[in-house]
């Protein structure tokens, strides 16, 4: 038998668009693609991260090496800040930075003091008798300027008779603490 125009259409409507089960497994598919691929994203530009840093050690190394070589100076330090979010190496276990190479295990040597920091910073140096030294540390950066009288500002803020003791310590690098933001206001 024939159908009907309306009968049509019924039909036609019948057979388009996505039923809510369908809709619910594309996204469960989509949501299990995105929780594998942002991990190794993140975790790549990490990787970056300290392959750029290595790039910028090796290149203070040599500047420091060619002046000690050439120029008989002795005295020139290069710093290079770290760009890497983490700390120690996440990409390498064994780094090699101008013949120096060193592995996580290793500890200090006399070419190599301390590990990768977190946006901390290598100091790059020469030593007579020793050669080129890689000294990984904190950076210097800070939000106080610790050549004002620090001691003073912290008593008009109230902290030290708050926690009833002169001793205290300021980690300048903490985003969330309450006593250096005060402090700062304080210096401002």
């Amino acid at each position: 038998m024939y159908a009907t125009k309306g009968e049509k259409r019924n039909k036609s409507f019948q057979n388009n668009g996505f039923t809510l089960g369908e809709l619910l497994i594309v996204i469960l598919i989509i949501s299990v693609f995105i929780s594998i691929v942002i991990p190794v994203f993140f975790n790549q530009l990490e990787k970056s991260r300290e392959a750029t840093d290595i790039a910028n050690v090796r290149s203070a190394y040599a500047e420091v090496l060619t002046s000690a070589m050439t120029d008989n100076n002795t005295d020139v330090v290069k710093i290079v800040q770290l760009k890497q979010k983490k700390d120690d190496w996440q990409a390498y276990d064994q780094v090699n930075i101008g013949g120096i190479t060193h592995t996580k295990t290793q500890g200090d040597t006399e070419h190599w003091k301390g590990n990768p920091i977190a946006d901390g910073e290598c100091e790059v140096s020469y030593q007579d008798g020793i050669g080129v030294i890689l000294n990984w540390k904190n950076s210097s950066k800070t939000l106080i300027n610790f050549n004002e009288n620090i001691h003073e500002i912290v008593k008009q803020t109230g902290f030290l008779s708050k926690y009833q003791t002169s001793n205290f310590e300021i980690d300048s690098k903490s985003p969330n603490s309450i006593m250096v933001n005060t402090v700062k206001k304080e210096l401002d």
